[in-house]
């Protein structure tokens, strides 16, 4: 009966104990960063967003400052460029074409994500870290935006989390966290299927079939899209999966 009882308050101190562990890396990886300046790659990151938040949409909805999913007014000049690019080389190798692509397409401000970036640049810019250095975005506009926009090399992260294979942009090295944890696993005889490559992730993030829902329906919604050809990367890794990699590139 009291071992029973121990157990449960054994779990949540140790679960206490790794999320103050993981606040003391946080702190350190901001202390690395905190002699690092303004560069030319922080203004093209800040002129970029600027443009999304400028960009028309076809409709008020706005999700983050950008337009919501499907919204973006399209340019009607741009969309042909493209499109003629496209026919010109559909016949061409692989390897002398010419594709757009997106790192981390899931991971836009339209669907959710980064919308804390201006509360968390603050509280970094107190630890000398630069007003525009973190954004957890990597893109504004959704996926389905992005296809409209001419993009066709869609680049998606996979990792098993709360249950499922996730759309998930989160992850480091911390070799003593991965430690750590495989010595929780041993105390209490569980198993976490958990990493230093998690640390991130969030139950609410998309799951992969979401996300794989919402491209086929960018196909299956425009006849004229049935003919494009559309690359789909899956970056994926042992300790991101957990050997439900088939879930995510199986039929």
């Amino acid at each position: 009966g009291r071992e029973a009882e121990r157990e449960p308050m054994r779990t949540r101190v140790v679960v206490v104990a790794l999320v103050a562990l993981v606040a003391l890396a946080c702190f350190a990886l901001v202390d690395a960063h905190s002699g690092e300046r303004d560069s030319p790659i922080d203004e093209a990151l800040q002129a970029m967003l600027d443009w999304a938040d400028a960009t028309p949409c076809a409709s008020s909805r706005r999700v983050g400052g950008v337009c919501a999913p499907g919204e973006v007014v399209l340019d009607a000049w741009l969309q042909r460029a493209l499109a003629t690019q496209r026919r010109l080389q559909r016949d061409r190798p692989l390897n002398a074409t010419t594709w757009i692509g997106t790192h981390n397409a899931f991971n836009a401000r339209a669907n959710g994500y980064g919308l804390d970036d201006d509360v968390l640049r603050r509280v970094l810019r107190e630890f000398g870290i630069p007003d525009d250095h973190t954004v957890l975005a990597q893109q504004s506009f959704s996926m389905t935006d992005q296809l409209r926009l001419g993009v066709r090399h869609i680049m998606l992260d996979a990792q098993w989390f709360a249950g499922a294979v996730r759309l998930c942009h989160a992850g480091t090295d911390f070799p003593w966290f991965d430690r750590l944890v495989e010595f929780v696993e041993h105390v209490l005889h569980r198993t976490f299927n958990y990493s230093s490559e998690q640390l991130g992730c969030s139950p609410f993030d998309r799951t992969w079939s979401e996300g794989m829902a919402e491209l086929a329906a960018w196909i299956r919604d425009d006849v004229s899209n049935r003919d494009e050809v559309l690359f789909i990367e899956v970056n994926c890794d042992p300790k991101w999966d957990w050997e439900h990699g088939d879930d995510a590139v199986g039929p």
